[in-house]
């Protein structure tokens, strides 16, 4: 029942990753909501994720393959990648990137293991 090179073991983690972001109430990059004052614009996440990544990844060319805004903790959460490598990074919850292979899975798949292994604590930082 593997998925995109993910174990069993893998998808848990994927699974209980995505049940903590949904429970915060994420807004994507691609989600406008015009009047809503509790979610900075379209262009103020972008340019709030570019820097997470950026800073987070020692200033390299960062690529957002994911970026959330989390509404109930007003926070930002991404998979980014770089330019030339598969592996891909979750920011915004330690202050250490967390590595995410699996490069054949989506990046929600691949963002919401990253934030599941966090949960499980073995992420480091």
């Amino acid at each position: 029942m593997a998925q995109a090179g993910m174990t069993f073991e893998d998808m848990v983690l994927q699974h209980s990753g995505a049940s903590w972001i949904d429970a915060r109430d994420p807004v994507d990059l691609a989600l406008s909501m015009l009047g809503e004052a509790s979610v900075p614009s379209a262009l103020e996440r972008r340019r709030a994720l570019e820097a997470l990544g950026a800073e987070a990844l020692s200033g390299k060319q960062v690529k957002i393959l994911e970026g959330l805004f989390l509404r109930r903790e007003r926070r930002y959460l991404g998979l980014f990648g770089l330019p030339g490598e598969s592996d891909a990074f979750v920011v915004g919850l330690s202050p250490t990137p967390i590595n995410v292979s699996f490069s054949e899975a989506s990046v929600w798949r691949r963002l919401a293991w990253g934030v599941g292994l966090w949960l499980k604590g073995e992420a480091g930082g």
